[in-house]
């Protein structure tokens, strides 16, 4: 038996409103919430609308958790590299060769 929904659902006025607003601007304001993690519900910056002449559409999507779990680790890492990246190029001894170097061998 599943239990009763607390939240009324929307008035057309407030459909309405909502259909006025970026998916990125409601999904911002939903963050203050905090109802989740910063890292859950991530869209990366590619994603781009394909039908412009479209009315703005809201829904839900979801990441499985076995991919969410990770998101923070693999940023982490994406972040490390970057930090490397800048630390050789920053370096007195730098070189675009040492650059190469670097990534060749997958230190970097």
């Amino acid at each position: 038996m599943s239990k009763p929904n607390p939240v009324p659902p929307l008035t057309t006025e407030e459909l309405d409103a909502l259909r006025r607003l970026d998916a990125g601007t409601l999904a911002n304001a939903i963050e203050t919430f905090r109802v989740r993690l910063r890292n859950e519900g991530f869209v990366h910056g590619s994603v781009r609308c394909l039908f412009p002449q479209l009315q703005p559409m809201h829904g839900v999507q979801s990441i499985p958790l076995e991919l969410a779990g990770r998101i923070p680790a693999v940023a982490a890492e994406i972040a490390a590299k970057h930090r490397a990246i800048i630390d050789v190029c920053h370096s007195p001894e730098f070189s675009l060769e040492k650059l190469r170097e670097a990534v060749r061998k997958n230190q970097i």
